[in-house]
């Protein structure tokens, strides 16, 4: 497994943060926190896309579509995906530069919960060169 080249913070600050779990497939890290935790860029980016006008979270694929997101673009050709927002909890817009630390969100539980309630779904990616505009692959979190 390939690591992150940028060293990244955590979008949460650990005192809201009941559980960290560590996804294998994509690699992603799964934070439990409540619903409208503060989530911050893990790093300086541009936004490259986000959703925030989903208002449905559950167990499946079938709610994948609700899924409210903000995805950043990073030096090094990263990306920074943060994903399960709020409805309406995406604060910048698309094209702006965010700082890291800035706040670009709130938790929320909307798309697939995977069965874990109310969380942050965070993972760095690089997209893949071709046709397809979604293939990404997935990096191992280098945290700082």
């Amino acid at each position: 497994m390939t690591e992150t080249k940028n060293l990244y913070q955590k979008p949460v600050h650990p005192k809201h943060v009941t559980k960290e779990i560590y996804n294998d497939s994509p690699v992603s890290v799964d934070f439990i926190v409540p619903v409208k935790t503060q989530v911050v860029a893990a790093f300086t980016g541009k936004v490259l896309m986000l959703k925030r006008d989903g208002q449905r979270g559950g167990e499946g694929q079938e709610f994948s579509e609700f899924e409210n997101f903000v995805e950043l673009s990073h030096e090094n050709g990263e990306h920074s995906r943060y994903g399960n927002l709020d409805y309406w909890g995406v604060v910048p817009k698309v094209n702006v530069v965010v700082r890291k630390g800035q706040t670009i969100g709130y938790s929320g539980a909307t798309g697939d919960l995977k069965g874990r309630g109310a969380h942050l779904n965070f993972m760095i990616r690089v997209p893949l060169k071709g046709n397809d505009p979604g293939a990404y692959r997935a990096l191992e979190i280098r945290w700082q």
